[in-house]
C-alpha cells in the first residue's frame, strides 16, 4: 500500500472524508435501533457501502487494509478510500473495535440480533 497516494486522495478530497468520518463516527454512537430506524433517511446506501467493505477485508484475525486499498485503486471506489484512509490513519480499526465492543454490551443488542437472523431466513 502506498501511504503517499492515500495521503494524496485525502487531501484532493478533504470534503468528501470529512462527511464519511463523520457519518461514520455519529453511526458509531448510535445505539443499533436508532441505526436501524435511520436507514429509511437516506443512510442505508452509505452505511450499507461501509458494512461491505469492512466485510471484504476482516478475516478472523483482522482488518486486511492492502485488500481493501486494493479495492479502491481499482474500482475508483470513494467509501472504500474513506475507510481505508480511516483505519490506516485515524486510529479507525481501534475505533470500530471499540464501538462495536460496547454496543454487544447494550441489552437491546441481542434482540436485534435474534430479530436480523429471522429475517435472513427468508
Amino acid at each position: 500500500m502506498d501511504e503517499n497516494v492515500l495521503l494524496d486522495w485525502k487531501e484532493a478530497h478533504a470534503d468528501v472524508y470529512s462527511k464519511f468520518k463523520q457519518d461514520l463516527e455519529e453511526q458509531l454512537l448510535k445505539p443499533y435501533h436508532q441505526t436501524i430506524l435511520d436507514l429509511g433517511d437516506g443512510y442505508a446506501e452509505s452505511l450499507q457501502s461501509v458494512i461491505a467493505n469492512l466485510y471484504a477485508i476482516s478475516p478472523e484475525d483482522g482488518f486486511d487494509i492492502d485488500k481493501l486499498y486494493a479495492k479502491a485503486i481499482e474500482s475508483g471506489d470513494v467509501s472504500a478510500y474513506c475507510l481505508c484512509y480511516y483505519l490506516q490513519f485515524d486510529d479507525g480499526a481501534d475505533r470500530l473495535v471499540h464501538a462495536l465492543a460496547e454496543k454487544v454490551e447494550k441489552p437491546d443488542t441481542q434482540e436485534i440480533f435474534e430479530t436480523i437472523q429471522d429475517y435472513k431466513r427468508f
